[in-house]
């Protein structure tokens, strides 16, 4: 008799949410792996913990703040605790050509990495650059 292969599951309600909420966040913004999810985690993770030490370095803080708000993941007043995922993968190449352009986001993920978009007179092919707000009319379609 042969022996059956070991079925894994979801064993708890808590990572069913987590897996969710991960498929969630690959399918709206086009991303290709988790591994792309994770570096977006982690720059929230590190504007986070330099908030909490915001006393011990708060040029450091200031100047990070600063340039958040010149991204686009913060809005005039707000605090670093106030960037999210969304705001965070928003600025993503990808998502502003989708949106800019109405077209799918796996489309405009397919036209970057074949060459097909300029960013500031260069062809780029990575497509969760971040472009910050004021440089969002250069993005062109190369026909």
């Amino acid at each position: 008799m042969r022996k059956l292969r070991k079925k894994y599951c979801l064993s708890s309600v808590k990572s069913k949410v987590i897996y969710d909420e991960e498929r969630f966040y690959l399918a709206k913004y086009g991303l290709r792996s988790k591994k792309e999810l994770g570096r977006g985690r982690y720059y929230l993770e590190k504007s986070r913990k330099l908030y909490f030490e915001r006393e011990q370095k708060p040029i450091d803080y200031a100047n990070n703040l600063e340039k958040n708000i010149k991204m686009g993941f913060l809005k005039e007043n707000q605090i670093m605790l106030d960037i999210t995922i969304d705001s965070y993968f928003s600025r993503t190449l990808a998502y502003i050509l989708s949106v800019s352009e109405n077209i799918s986001i796996k489309h405009s993920r397919k036209l970057i990495t074949s060459g097909r978009v300029s960013y500031l007179s260069y062809r780029l092919r990575s497509p969760r650059t971040i472009i910050p707000i004021s440089k969002e009319k250069e993005i062109k379609l190369i026909s």
